[in-house]
This record gives structure tokens, sequence and C-alpha cells, in this order.
């Protein structure tokens, strides 16, 4: 049995071929590259000296790509092998991140120190809050209150 194709019936077809690539099109949205950067990190106590703090991380992915901490005149960095990952928690609308962070410093760089922790969004953006914890040679809390900001990337 021979069917006979008409332009009616190819036309709606190849319309919704269009839509498809039009569509999908318009979702891939370009990713966002983030940064919390902070002069205001306090070690153990709210006392402390506020030390410099940051951390960069590819939105889509939650991949840490830099961390930086100047702790007491050492300077911390991040851990190549494993930088750790920022990621959305379980929490309604994004606004927490689940911070953990790979780090190390000068003349222990095969030896993966961690921060754990959350980046907390304020209503004042860019102003956010990190709290986390320090687990290195000991575990000791710290808190910091800066910036937070995303660039689109292609």
């Amino acid at each position: 049995m021979k069917r006979k194709v008409t332009i009616s019936a190819f036309v709606p077809a190849l319309m919704a071929v269009g839509a498809l690539i039009i569509h999908t099109g318009k979702a891939q949205a370009a990713d966002e590259i983030c940064t919390f950067k902070t002069n205001e990190s306090h070690f153990a106590s709210l006392l402390s000296l506020p030390e410099p703090m940051a951390f960069k991380w590819r939105k889509s992915t939650g991949k840490v790509l830099a961390a930086s901490w100047l702790h007491g005149g050492v300077k911390w960095f991040s851990y190549n092998p494993d930088k750790g990952t920022v990621l959305p928690d379980k929490f309604p609308g994004d606004y927490h991140q689940r911070v953990s962070l790979g780090i190390t410093t000068t003349g222990f760089e095969t030896t993966r120190y961690q921060i754990l922790g959350y980046v907390h969004p304020n209503i004042a953006l860019p102003n956010a809050t990190f709290a986390g914890v320090f687990e290195g040679t000991g575990s000791a809390w710290f808190v910091a209150y800066g910036n937070l900001s995303c660039v689109a990337v292609p």
C-alpha cells in the first residue's frame, strides 16, 4: 500500500521541529560564576581580628574554581585535586548554598583540609553571610559577612 504524503501533513511536522529547536535554544541560559568575598571573617571568636576570605564556583555544577583565606598570617588556598563544591541545599528558593571547600597551605600541599558551612544571601543583596567550621588541625567555627555576586559566562 502506497501512502501519499501531502504538503499539508508535512508543514505541521516541520513547524513542530522548528518550535522544538527554538524552545531548546531558549532553555540554554548562560551559566554563572559566583563569588563570595569578605574582609570580615572571624575565626573561633567574634573578638578575633577580621580576616579576608573568598571562594568562587560555577553555579551550574557547583564546582569550586578557587578559594583563599588569610588566617593568622597564613595563606590558605584551594586544594587542587579536590577544590570542593557549593551546592543548593534542600531549602526552597535556592537561597542556602551548602559549602565544602578543599583547602591547603604551603608546606602541606598534599593534605586536604576543609571548610564546611553555608552561605546565605541577605535581603539587601549583594550582602551575604557565611557560617562554617574549619576542619584542619582541629575544628573551630567561623562566621563571615561579605558580598555574594554572580556573573553570567558562556
